[in-house]
């Protein structure tokens, strides 16, 4: 392998090991957790409108690129809630959950039009993680 490359490699297998600590380090940041009375409500929901639901979240939430594989590749934009800010509103019955590798992680998703409208993340199994792009309208 040429050096130039070889070298390039290196730096960017770097830079993912800091991105991803600094994810975690996000994602475990007790600030996301508490509850806060300027929070406002925010819905959302599948793409076929089985699965609808609500959240209480800052007006301008901390969005985070997660960079797991399985984020990566649906290129998930999302944010964390305490289970105690958010209501499934409808669609229970739609639910399909998908888990991989340590199973931890419960990603849950529409078994209709199967769009992951919100995840259980690993890191803080007490909460929720939501894709931003499935609000209306705040992140449209």
């Amino acid at each position: 392998m040429d050096e130039k490359l070889e070298e390039a490699m290196g730096h960017w297998q770097e830079m993912q090991k800091n991105k991803k600590r600094e994810t975690a380090q996000k994602t475990t940041d007790n600030t996301h957790w508490k509850m806060d009375p300027n929070n406002v409500l925010h819905k959302g929901g599948c793409h076929c409108g089985a699965v609808r639901f609500q959240v209480y979240a800052p007006s301008n939430p901390t969005v985070l690129d997660c960079n797991c594989s399985i984020c990566v590749k649906k290129q998930n934009r999302h944010f964390i809630v305490p289970e105690a800010n958010f209501k499934l509103l409808k669609g229970h019955d739609s639910l399909t959950t998908y888990t991989f590798n340590t199973h931890k992680a419960k990603h849950i998703f529409c078994s209709k039009c199967g769009v992951q409208s919100f995840y259980i993340p690993r890191a803080n199994s007490n909460g929720y993680v939501y894709d931003c792009r499935n609000y209306s309208p705040l992140f449209r």
